[in-house]
């Protein structure tokens, strides 16, 4: 019997010890796991990419660039800070930057005054070898073009075929198609005036074609007056005129560019000025939603589209002081314009590639309508807010312009502002 006692014991203290062993060998496991898991994530490049809202569809474009890149890296991940800013985007940049808060990546309209400062870092070739369009500043590249975009008419087909109307050929063609919607009791024209930034699709439209064109040096007169331009007042006239008119929707103050992709597919109004990827944005709401597209045509029946590159994608200097993070963020630039990344981002905005070899893309027949217009067309670069102006100009103007066309200044009134906001002075 003792000597059953005995081994009863000694099984158990051998039990006893085998399992002190095995939750040791466990705690050392987990710990080494643990260690591991510490050191991948240590490991990890986290950077920060700073843009604008612009629009549903740039937004779509970038994440889903942002996160196809994520899964195809396990050692660096981006992160998207996303700025909605319904005045102007160069509002929500002022505060990041005046707290330290602009990122590694930043998603810039005019790179002019951050590279002025010295907030950006210069790009290599190897990133903006292929591009078409990038932002230099004195010699040294700081901005490569995301994409190109243009503006024009979005139109309701449906509206068009049930009162016989055709695209038109001049601008008093326009205002007629106007005029006749407005009589059969429907909205001519949608505009969100809620957004400062969709009334300058507006106000760089007429400001080119009736001013820019006929005063190609106009930015180095030293005595220029936009209140003593006469095409500066015709070119507000003819803005106006659309308001005067009634030719746009009664709640204009308070509609946001937002909803205007959802308004166009109630038949809330016949026409949308607006960019290209607002096209792609109605037929994402309604795929069987029969949209046209055309320019606004000049009296004489030629067209001046916009030519825009305000979304330049920037690297902050605060990044290449770190260069595992400068590195990495050259990595992100290479991959988003790779050419399946690249191809889905033009293809989300019915967008115009910023690259120097054009993209052998399939396009659909609006999305081909809106290029071939766009190539065939005289080419306006000048637009409200880039560097041409001086800082501060766009969100001035824009404010005041809005008043303008609700009639609680006159056009006189609203150019005086201009100049003031031109030279600077205090308003």
């Amino acid at each position: 019997m003792k000597n059953a006692k005995s081994v009863a014991k000694l099984t158990f203290a051998i039990v006893i010890i085998a399992l002190m062993i095995v939750v040791v060998f466990l705690i050392f496991i987990s710990q080494l796991s643990k260690d591991n898991n510490e050191t991948q994530t240590n490991d990890v490049i986290e950077l920060t990419f700073v843009c604008a809202y612009q629009n549903e569809q740039w937004s779509k474009a970038i994440l889903e660039s942002v996160n196809r890149f994520n899964e195809s890296r396990s050692d660096i991940h981006v992160t998207c800070n996303v700025q909605y800013e319904d005045q102007v985007y160069d509002e929500a940049l002022n505060r990041l930057y005046a707290t330290d808060n602009l990122g590694d990546i930043v998603q810039l309209k005019t790179p002019y005054y951050f590279a002025e400062c010295g907030a950006l870092s210069e790009i290599p070739i190897d990133v903006y070898d292929d591009v078409k369009n990038v932002y230099k500043y004195r010699d040294r590249v700081y901005g490569v073009s995301a994409v190109t975009t243009t503006v024009g008419i979005v139109y309701n087909r449906a509206l068009f075929d049930r009162y016989n109307i055709e695209e038109p050929k001049t601008y008093q063609e326009f205002l007629q198609i106007c005029r006749k919607f407005k009589d059969n009791k429907v909205t001519p024209l949608l505009v969100a005036g809620s957004d400062l930034w969709h009334l300058e699709f507006l106000y760089n439209h007429y400001f080119q074609s009736d001013f820019v064109s006929n005063n190609p040096d106009w930015t180095e007169d030293e005595d220029f007056s936009f209140v003593d331009s006469e095409d500066m007042n015709n070119a507000m006239y003819n803005l106006k005129n659309l308001f005067d008119k009634e030719f746009v929707n009664d709640e204009w103050l308070i509609t946001e560019d937002s909803s205007t992709a959802y308004l166009m597919t109630q038949n809330s109004a016949a026409m949308l000025y607006t960019g290209s990827w607002t096209s792609r944005e109605i037929h994402d709401i309604n795929e069987n939603f029969d949209i046209g597209w055309f320019y606004i045509p000049n009296d004489d029946g030629t067209c001046t589209v916009s030519e825009t590159n305000d979304a330049y994608l920037c690297l902050t200097k605060e990044c290449s002081n770190d260069e595992d993070k400068y590195n990495a963020a050259i990595e992100f630039l290479k991959f988003f314009y790779s050419e399946d990344n690249y191809d889905m981002v033009l293809e989300t905005l019915n967008g115009i590639s910023a690259l120097k070899d054009s993209q052998n893309i399939e396009r659909n027949e609006l999305w081909q309508k809106i290029v071939t217009g766009y190539e065939s067309s005289d080419k306006q670069t000048n637009s409200i807010g880039d560097e041409s102006f001086p800082q501060g100009f766009e969100k001035s103007v824009l404010t005041d312009l809005r008043k303008m066309l609700n009639a609680e200044l006159s056009i006189r009134q609203f150019l005086k502002t201009c100049d003031k906001a031109w030279n600077k002075e205090e308003l």
